[in-house]
Order: structure tokens, then sequence, then C-alpha cells
């Protein structure tokens, strides 16, 4: 490495052969441009002399020029940078579109005004370009960067993704997200929205009085869900360890050490289904807050989603665009308008189970066997290592969920579905607890805890459920519960899918579109 950052390279260390770039068609060409530029200097300087943005280049431009005498003060120099997207000539001139993080500006190279115009032949679209110059508007009204001097930051040896053509090629966009956010404006767009999203769900939270914090990836039980973990082995501690599913008993056992209330955004892993609405590793937000119940958590995700509708987006009503077969092209589901604007329906889960299921009661099938039975004659595939409170899950899945389009909480579950859940005072065979649905598509899960240290362990060491086979029965977690032994107040949990809730607010209809870099299959031979 040069003493000087900004020294050109030795060429000793320029042997192309140890490059593991492949010769093809459309990189030799800028192989040799970048040969061609390292003789010149160095067109990878350890620093840049940048004075303003993109953005702010264009917003100093001054438009009001009637009591102004001095055209330095009419048209503003800066230094900007950025990656250059395209490239026209006309005639002596050469017009290129250079956009950094902050937006794109039209930058006019002119023949007479630069002694290296020649040397802009070494620059292709993908290079990064550091230009100073003074801002105008032309005749055609495009507000541009008239450079007085330039020189490349950084070349590209691979070619630069069409922004004419964007990439469409589900396959390519996951597994090249740097090509996707390159060429598509949209995903770039999506990758901001999500931050601020996360950004304003964390002042949402504060502002309530939460605090964040932060529990382990490798609980010694992966509880709190009913979902298979993923296992990894540490050296050091010579044992195996589990993935994370959930975050919600380490929360719980901070209520125990008298905390406040609490919230914690951080990624789980299950070992399950990876599909458009499904993912191995996904994010998630588990709060959990002392003295209030479902009820009042219900009231705190309307005033959320109230709040992300005051920043995030300009308006409470998002168009879904339609979605369809990946092989087929079949439309699986119209284009739909989602209104997020609070107070959501509340429905009850016997309701809506008895109005879409055929008239479906939990009540009526007392055996494991009965309830199989009923779900076959349903069209639900169930069998019979699955838990009952599994089944009813798979049912309510496949014949409710589908239809509960606009926001919805549903609400009251059968108690063998939530094991860590109070039971509903005038029906003990309920336990408080909501899912909230948008689109078909579960967003949030929350309960009133259960904290009678009693009846949770009874229900964690159920009889029925130990005798199962489902490997997605979480194991009993002895530490949580001499945790609650030591007494938890009553509180109101809930975990929201940032993934899914990032969908609905981007309309996005694949969470491959939302995560950067999502855990895929390998790709076909």
């Amino acid at each position: 490495m040069p003493k000087n950052p900004q020294e050109t390279p030795s060429e000793a260390s320029e042997n192309l052969d140890d490059l593991e770039i492949s010769n093809e068609r459309l990189v030799a060409p800028r192989l040799e441009q970048r040969k061609k530029l390292l003789e010149l200097g160095n067109p990878y300087p350890a620093r840049v002399n940048r004075s303003h943005t993109v953005a702010a280049a264009r917003e100093c431009l001054i438009e009001d020029t009637e009591n102004i005498t001095d055209t330095k003060e009419i048209n503003p120099t800066v230094s900007i940078v950025g990656r250059i997207i395209s490239v026209r000539r006309a005639g002596g001139m050469i017009f290129a579109d250079l956009r950094d993080y902050s937006g794109e500006i039209q930058v006019q190279f002119r023949t007479d005004a630069l002694v290296d115009f020649d040397q802009l032949n070494l620059v292709a679209p993908g290079d990064f370009l550091q230009v100073r110059g003074n801002v105008f508007r032309t005749r055609r009204g495009e507000i541009t960067v008239g450079c007085e001097e330039w020189s490349v930051i950084t070349k590209a040896v691979r070619p630069f993704p069409s922004t004419k053509y964007p990439i469409v090629d589900e396959d390519i966009k996951s597994r090249q997200r740097y090509l996707d956010l390159m060429a598509n404006e949209e995903s770039r767009n999506i990758a901001i929205t999500r931050s601020q999203i996360l950004h304003e769900i964390r002042q949402f939270m504060h502002h309530r009085g939460f605090i964040e914090v932060e529990t382990s990836m490798f609980p010694r039980v992966a509880g709190g869900a009913m979902a298979r973990p993923f296992t990894t082995h540490s050296n050091a501690l010579n044992r195996e360890l589990l993935l994370r599913i959930s975050l919600e008993l380490p929360l719980k056992k901070l209520l125990v050490g008298d905390l406040p209330p609490v919230f914690e955004i951080g990624k789980v892993f299950r070992n399950e289904n990876v599909d458009r609405d499904h993912s191995p590793e996904f994010t998630m937000l588990e709060s959990y807050e002392p003295y209030t119940d479902y009820v009042g958590v219900a009231d705190m995700v309307e005033a959320l989603h109230s709040h992300l509708v005051d920043t995030v987006l300009e308006g409470s009503e998002i168009l879904l665009p339609e979605i369809l077969h990946p092989e087929t092209r079949d439309v699986i589901k119209e284009a739909r308008t989602i209104n997020l604007a609070p107070p959501f329906e509340k429905i009850k889960y016997r309701d809506l189970m008895h109005k879409y299921a055929d008239k479906f009661d939990d009540r009526n099938h007392k055996t494991l066997a009965e309830l199989i039975a009923r779900a076959l004659a349903l069209g639900v595939r169930v069998d019979k290592t699955m838990s009952r409170g599994k089944i009813l899950d798979r049912i309510f899945s496949e014949k409710v969920e589908p239809l509960l389009i606009q926001p919805t909480f549903v609400m009251d579950y059968p108690v063998e579905s939530t094991p860590l859940a109070k039971r509903v005072p005038n029906d003990p065979t309920l336990v408080e607890r909501f899912e909230f649905f948008v689109d078909g598509r579960e967003i949030a899960n929350a309960y009133s805890e259960l904290n009678d240290p009693v009846d949770q362990r009874s229900r964690m060491t159920n009889e029925e459920d130990s005798a199962s086979t489902d490997q997605e029965i979480p194991p009993t977690d002895e530490d949580f519960l001499i945790a609650i032994d030591h007494g938890m107040p009553p509180a109101g949990g809930i975990g929201i899918g940032i993934d899914r809730l990032v969908m609905l607010y981007t309309a996005a209809s694949n969470l491959r579109e939302i995560i950067l870099f999502p855990t895929l299959r390998e790709p076909e031979k």
C-alpha cells in the first residue's frame, strides 16, 4: 500500500492475473479503462472533497435573481460526489446523471472548459466521480452542475444495471440486492422506509415510558412460541446452543425484576417454511407493560398505527397491488385498498370460526381424535403428531385468516392455543389474547400475561402436549417458572412482526422485497 493514500499504487501490485474477476465481454473494457486511469493517478482515493450532497446542491440554486447582481451568487459553486448512472453525448458536450444517496443531478462536461475532456472516455455508468462546478438551470429547465474540475473516485469493473429497464427477476433481486438497489428506486425507498418505521416505533415506545433492552440469542430453552428452533455449537462452552424463536420469556423475567415497561426489537429464528409470508429469520418487536391487559395493548396498537400513519404515510389508505402466482401468473389476490386509520374492528375468535369454518366450535370436540376428524372434514391437513392448539391454529389459518383484509383484532382464543395468557374471567375455556390481522396476515399477537405460577406450570407441563411428538412444542422452561414463582405483576404483552408491518406500509407483496438479505433456497443448477 502506498505511504500516501492519494498516490498511484505500484505496478507490482497491479497483476490482473491475480484478480478473481472473470474476463467477460463487458468486464474486459472496464479493466482496460481502470489500467489507463491508474497510469493517470489513483481512481480509488482514500478521501474526497465534498461541499454539498446532491440534494443540497439542487436546493442552493437561487431562482429569484431580480435583486442579485453577482453572477457567482446566482450560480453557486459546489463540489459533489456520486455514481454516474447514465451518459449522453451532445456535440462538444457530455451530459451525465450523477446520483448519491440524497438524489440525482445532471452534470455538464464541455470540451472547451476541460483540458482533460478526452479522459471522460475512461468513464462509464457505475463509476463514482467527484465534480466541482457551478449550479445553473438549462434552457430546458434542468438543474445542472457545469463541471470545472472532475476526478474518478471509484472505477467500477462490472457493468451498471440499466435504470431504464429495472431488474424484475426476483431471484437476482434477492441474491444480489446491491444490483436491485442500484437499478430500482422503489427498492431503495423500501429500505429507507423500513429504517424510518423502526425509528418511529422506537420514538413511540420511548414516549410511552418503555425502555429498550437486549436479551440473549441463545436461550437455555427456546420457548415463547410453537416453532422448531435452529441449533448451533459453541466450542468455548462445548455444548449445543439453540437460537431463540421468541423474545417473550426473558422479557417477562425482567418484569419479575421490577424494571419499567420493556421492549426489544431483534431477530428471531424459526426452522420452518420459506415462502412469501415466512422467513427462517425475521425481526420482532416484543413489549411487556406492567399493570395493563390485552385491551390496553390493543389501544396501544391503534395508537402506534396512528403514529405511523402520521409520520410514514401520506394519508391513512394504502393500495396493495394484485398478487400473482409465481409460476402460472394467475391472480391470487386482487388489488385492494387498506385503511389504517383507527379504530379497528374487534371480532371474537369463535364467532369467526362459526361464520367461516362451517359453524366450527372447539368445545364440541373434546378429544384430540375428534378434533383431527373435524379438521380433516373441513379439508385442513393435520395429523396425530400435532397438539390440540396447533390443530386449532391450522384450521383458523386456512379457513379464516385469508378473509381478514381490513385491520382486525381477533379476540379471545381457546385456552389450548395459548399457554402463556390469562383465562377470560367468565369463561375459563378462553384466554385473553388477540391477534391483529391485515390483508390476511397476522401482524401482531398479544395477551393478558399469565402470572399465576401454579396455573402456568400446569399449562406448560400439559400431559397431552407432553405426549405429543410434535417437535414445535417447546419443552418446559423451568427457569422461567421459577422466575414467576417470585411474583410477576399483571401485564399486557405483544409481539409484532416488523417484516410484515413493513410489507404493509410499503405495499410489498413478498417478504423478500423488504428483507435486504433474505435466507433463500440454494439456486437450481
